[in-house]
């Protein structure tokens, strides 16, 4: 995903926390770059646990950077944005992710 680093700063030591009750399996990451958060998280090779509607992956740990001049900004899915399947009538590479919406963050001045 993406965000303004002029506006935004993820917590370093824990940008992003994985929703353990449904992601047991592995995960990868998360990798920092400026503006950029990288993260993968498996639900493991059981197939009974298949995602089958929209669910919680994890919280993102964001602070307002003091210096922040916008009145909004926007933490995006890039198009490198994959959910991949593991059901039994599509390859294991296929991705089912329909759509992503951003979220906008208002940022108040106090």
């Amino acid at each position: 995903l993406t965000y303004d680093p002029k506006d935004l700063e993820l917590d370093k030591a824990n940008p992003f926390t994985v929703e353990p009750t449904t992601f047991s399996g592995f995960t990868d990451g998360p990798l920092l770059e400026t503006g950029r958060l990288s993260q993968s998280v498996s639900i493991g090779f059981d197939p009974t646990k298949a995602i089958t509607q929209p669910t919680k992956v994890g919280i993102l740990h964001f602070t307002v950077r003091t210096d922040a001049k916008a009145s909004s900004t926007t933490i995006e899915f890039t198009d490198q944005t994959q959910i991949l399947s593991a059901g039994s009538d599509a390859a294991a590479s296929q991705n089912v992710l329909s759509q992503t919406k951003p979220a906008v963050i208002n940022i108040d001045s106090r």
